[in-house]
């Protein structure tokens, strides 16, 4: 009849299922309805959902993992992991292995040399080092600290450098012996000498929650000048718990994780603090074996690693 209004998709079957495309109209039908009923309402406020669709994503959103406290700031949560395996290898890489205790205090003795450098709560500390232990005693001694940890890739170009240092804020670069030579117009120090701090048993407080701020990863710049993007501890411990629930407590016991991503990519974050937040081990694949296939796989193989992932 002259009343009715037809629509017709076209779509490619080789992309879209006939149910998906049927979905599409349902919601398609829902806007114009919605548009109808109320002309002046907000973009914003069109439904899309059905009740029964909403009443599951909410079911979701209140859902609470089986966290040991999604409030609680990774340094509390690494620090009761070192407490109940102190012994066990919880970083690996080409310089050698750490366990827990070990990289517990040593992180101990870096956040306590940053505290009497200066360092404030939720401020921005770079790091620029290559892909062996140091690194992780670098992160696990800025969070210590109070501190956002802001990876640098050693290889960038120092103009790059130099934008995300003055851009974070940043007042201090943390680098190990191989990199300590460059110069980007902020303080330089070198995580190796600062080992020397005395150690007195105790973890250090620097008033970190799960709000605080835990790390800022710059994007790659595509479009523009690079944007640093800032993740709170809170989401990691997420992340992690939702992980664990998901993924590593189906494999059961202890795993060996490769961190397979560059440091300076948000990728490696999910690879160290799945490891070292529930109670695995992580090996660091070294650079060299991160572009050669067949000495990844002998990596894999020599180190037992049972869980990676890696964009392929």
């Amino acid at each position: 009849s002259k009343e009715d209004i037809k629509f017709e998709f076209t779509y490619s079957s080789n992309l879209f299922k006939r149910t998906t495309v049927e979905k599409f109209s349902q919601r398609f039908l829902m806007i114009l309805n919605h548009i109808v009923e109320s002309q002046d309402g907000l973009i914003g406020e069109i439904n899309i959902l059905e009740e029964n669709e909403r009443r599951e994503i909410l079911s979701y959103s209140g859902r609470s993992l089986r966290s040991r406290g999604t409030d609680a700031s990774i340094c509390e949560l690494f620090e009761k992991q070192a407490e109940a395996t102190p012994n066990q290898i919880a970083v690996s890489a080409q310089d050698g292995s750490l366990t827990y205790s070990e990289l517990n205090k040593n992180a101990n003795r870096l956040g306590r040399a940053l505290i009497q450098k200066g360092v404030k709560k939720n401020e921005a500390v770079g790091i620029a080092a290559d892909r062996t232990t140091d690194f992780i005693i670098g992160i696990m001694g800025i969070l210590k600290a109070g501190a956002a940890y802001l990876p640098i890739d050693p290889s960038y170009p120092q103009e790059r450098v130099e934008y995300m240092l003055k851009d974070s804020g940043a007042r201090l670069l943390l680098t190990d012996r191989n990199n300590h030579g460059q110069r980007y117009g902020v303080e330089s120090v070198c995580l190796n000498e600062l080992e020397t701090v005395p150690d007195d048993g105790r973890n250090v407080k620097g008033g970190t929650e799960g709000h605080s701020l835990a790390y800022i990863i710059y994007t790659s710049g595509s479009t523009g000048h690079p944007k640093g993007v800032m993740i709170e501890h809170k989401s990691i411990a997420n992340l992690t718990e939702a992980l664990h629930e998901r993924i590593y407590c189906k494999h059961g016991g202890q795993q060996n994780v490769a961190l397979l991503a560059p440091f300076s990519f948000d990728a490696s974050v999910k690879q160290i603090f799945s490891a070292l937040l529930l109670g695995h081990s992580l090996y660091i694949v070294s650079e060299e074996a991160r572009h050669d296939i067949t000495k990844l796989a002998e990596f894999y193989i020599q180190n037992k690693i049972t869980i990676s992932d890696g964009t392929p």
